[in-house]
């Protein structure tokens, strides 16, 4: 039981510390790269899915991520090993399953975009 407790003590701390962190340099960089070159912010459907697509990411990585790893953190911390026979950190455990997957697709969805750009420019009259 002490390497899960152990697990979501460091889940939690990185999504308290460098998450948070290297999400602002994600969004920064990413706003000058889109600003600085042809891409533009909003020239193409592609990178407006993947604009979509980062703050759902974003979202899910600074709100869902802390508050599942906080909960699953003091219900081990409290429970033990009934922990896993307790209804609460099964659901929750299901809901940290279902972000992390959520992230790992829309990653994967973003670096495709990158690099097919399968979408060709906005029209410019509407």
């Amino acid at each position: 039981m002490t390497i899960l407790k152990s697990c979501y003590t460091v889940m939690y701390i990185l999504a308290t510390s460098s998450v948070r962190a290297s999400t602002i340099g994600v969004v920064v960089t990413g706003i000058f790269l889109s600003v600085w070159t042809k891409w533009g912010l909003f020239k193409f459907h592609w990178i407006i899915v993947k604009e979509v697509l980062t703050i759902l990411s974003i979202g899910l990585g600074i709100f869902g991520m802390y508050y599942w790893t906080l909960d699953a953190s003091s219900i081990t911390a409290t429970e033990g090993l009934r922990a896993l026979h307790d209804q609460g950190f099964l659901v929750n455990r299901l809901q940290l399953f279902i972000g992390i997957i959520l992230q790992i697709l829309s990653l994967g969805t973003m670096f495709f975009l990158s690099v097919f750009k399968p979408w060709v420019r906005r029209n410019r009259s509407s």
